[in-house]
């Protein structure tokens, strides 16, 4: 049996990370981290001995990586990453170039108008979008 913190940490991580997000919205900050990021991150946790593959968790923080790996905000609990926006406001500067990767954690389609949408979202989304001609467009 996998050992994780105990519940209340696990709850408190959670909400640590949870004001974090909120708070990012609401100012209007940045969420995702960039794609070389994400994917350096996530590399380093599927090396790492705390990473249960199995349930995709971090035996350290009760986290499941994917997520916690996408966010431009988290950092390891253990030190082997840390906070990376810089990399984001460069790929901004460069043009935010679309580059489809299926190997990110989280991975984003972007809608005809350009808004980028969770690739589990972008079907339904496409289709109101035929159907009504809306304000999506």
């Amino acid at each position: 049996m996998s050992e994780y913190p105990p519940l209340d940490e696990q709850l408190k991580n959670l909400g640590v990370s949870l004001h974090e997000f909120v708070s990012r919205v609401v100012k209007g900050n940045r969420l995702l981290a960039s794609t070389e990021t994400q994917l350096e991150r996530y590399e380093i946790c599927k090396g790492c001995e705390r990473f249960e593959a199995d349930a995709g968790r971090c035996k350290a923080c009760g986290c499941y990586v994917k997520p916690k790996v996408s966010m431009t905000y988290e950092t390891c609990p253990i030190g082997k990453w840390t906070q990376d926006e810089s990399s984001f406001d460069q790929w901004i500067e460069e043009g935010a170039v679309d580059e489809p990767n299926k190997d990110l954690p989280i991975y984003l389609k972007r809608l005809p108008n350009g808004t980028p949408i969770h690739e589990d979202q972008y079907d339904e989304m496409l289709k109101l979008i035929e159907e009504h001609e809306g304000p999506f467009t």
